[in-house]
């Protein structure tokens, strides 16, 4: 594919160097394979906990064998043993002085994907780490981007009132910081010190924040503007925000997906597993047959990072599925009752209007507080560097979804990732991000015993493979400006 490019997007990064953490996550993988193999970029730095044989370990259990070949033969990939959490990213003075001679293009996107966490802990694994890699970054000497992989719901603390334009819709989110204090930037600072001193911070304790993880996100966006507005580098620093990843469209592979890095199908797994008890969930929309979870396949996370560095755009993007990407909560809750057991009985989903942590609520409604929102993400950066694309870049690198599949086919097509998540250890890889899930699913249904997560887990692949249609065609996409 690369030599028959001619294009703004693979030409940008001719001779550039970029340093990467989270290398082996989901978006990771996705991104620097894209990255490495169809673009003109030199080199890429990845710090790994575990190093080399850890990373390509990885790759190998999730990526296509031809394309591991292909990236080990590149010559364009430095793998070094690395931590985000130790001084200096746990790099070496060499290493370091070799980033600050060579790197210009920073991407940061190493993050614990843990929504039940404690704010120390995440802090740990989010704040602290980002704000020490932003001072490596602003050290380069040809620094010209550095981004920060955060969340587009690091905002869903906003009060539930909205633009009256989007009926139905709990929020209207911009592509700018929205401010817990009003409109005041500085308080950052302040709050990383409260955090560091007390633990926790006013604006943490005294505004509903729907996970410690999501809080963390903001303080972390505003910490960043902060530090690169004080060097007066506004123009370097990106702030991307995917909402929901979801299983790719084609790269590397159709339904790619490490399993419990999926939202959708966490929660598609969960209510499978469920026993069939009434689950109470919190919704303050009129009508809650609006809540949604806005997801966006992988590989359009991955073109829209790599378009918006190559056309140099700061401040804050969102990648988000938009109108085509809402799964409404109760059609996937309808159709995960359909997959389970024909002899178990199902659950009956309840919407009331309670807290996000009330003790009223079922555990999975405590684990999946954003189930019962509808939140509309601006997306107007996308349509304009989409307006300034070539047809042929277009093509290549389609920054919308490009396949209209009926919401079963998509849920249907997830079945290992979801079983996995079902059945849990031992079909879960050590320290994998669904670990995290099975951990923290409750104890309304401790997944089950064993015995019966494997027959869960049978009858939902008999289930999938009956339901089963056709993949549909491929089309170029974009934006849809009836909605998102």
């Amino acid at each position: 594919m690369l030599d028959s490019l001619e294009d703004n997007i693979v030409d940008f990064y001719k001779g550039r160097h970029v340093f990467c953490t989270g290398a082996t996550g989901m978006l990771g993988m996705a991104y620097l394979s894209r990255l490495v193999l169809d673009t003109r970029v030199d080199c890429v730095y990845a710090a790994v906990r575990g190093g080399e044989g850890r990373l390509w370990e990885i790759w190998r259990n999730h990526l296509p064998s031809a394309m591991v070949k292909a990236l080990r033969l590149s010559g364009k990939l430095v793998i070094w043993e690395g931590d985000i959490t130790r001084p200096g990213c746990g790099l070496t003075t060499d290493q370091v002085a070799l980033v600050h001679e060579k790197v210009s293009i920073f991407i940061h996107g190493a993050s614990t994907i843990n929504l039940q966490k404690s704010l120390d802990h995440v802090a740990q694994q989010i704040i602290y780490p980002s704000v020490a890699l932003a001072e490596m970054a602003l050290a380069c000497a040809n620094l010209v981007k550095f981004v920060y992989i955060s969340t587009a719901y690091a905002n869903a603390f906003i009060p539930k009132a909205c633009d009256a334009a989007w009926v139905g819709c709990e929020a209207a989110i911009a592509e700018d910081i929205n401010y817990i204090r009003s409109g005041c930037w500085a308080t950052a600072s302040m709050e990383l010190s409260d955090l560091k001193a007390y633990g926790s911070t006013p604006e943490y304790e005294f505004v509903q924040h729907p996970f410690p993880y999501s809080y963390a996100k903001h303080l972390t966006e505003r910490l960043l503007l902060e530090a690169f507005n004080k060097a007066q580098r506004d123009s370097a620093l990106l702030i991307f925000r995917p909402s929901c990843i979801g299983p790719a469209e084609s790269w590397p592979y159709p339904f790619y997906e490490v399993p419990g890095s999926c939202t959708t199908t966490a929660a598609l797994a969960a209510f499978i597993a469920n026993p069939p008890t009434t689950m109470r969930f919190s919704s303050y929309l009129l009508d809650t047959s609006a809540a949604t979870i806005d997801e966006v396949p992988v590989d359009i996370v991955v073109n829209r990072l790599v378009a918006h560095v190559a056309f140099e755009s700061s401040g804050c993007v969102h990648a988000v599925g938009g109108s085509k990407g809402r799964h409404r909560i109760e059609d996937v809750f309808h159709i995960a009752s359909r997959l389970r057991r024909f002899w178990w009985g199902r659950p009956k989903l309840v919407w009331c209007r309670e807290d996000w942590k009330s003790p009223r609520l079922c555990t999975l409604a405590r684990l999946f507080t954003i189930a019962g929102c509808s939140f509309v993400f601006e997306e107007s950066k996308t349509e304009r560097i989409w307006d300034r694309m070539s047809g042929a870049e277009r093509s290549v690198w389609p920054l919308w979804s490009c396949q209209d599949i009926p919401v079963l086919d998509n849920l249907v097509g997830r079945e290992k990732a979801c079983m996995a998540l079902i059945m849990g250890p031992p079909f879960l890889e050590e320290k994998a991000a669904g670990i995290d899930f099975v951990e923290t699913i409750g104890t309304e249904s401790k997944q089950a015993p064993f015995r019966d997560r494997i027959g869960i887990g049978n009858d939902y692949a008999h289930g999938t493979a009956l339901l089963r249609t056709p993949s549909h065609g491929r089309r170029v996409a974009g934006p849809s400006k009836s909605g998102s």
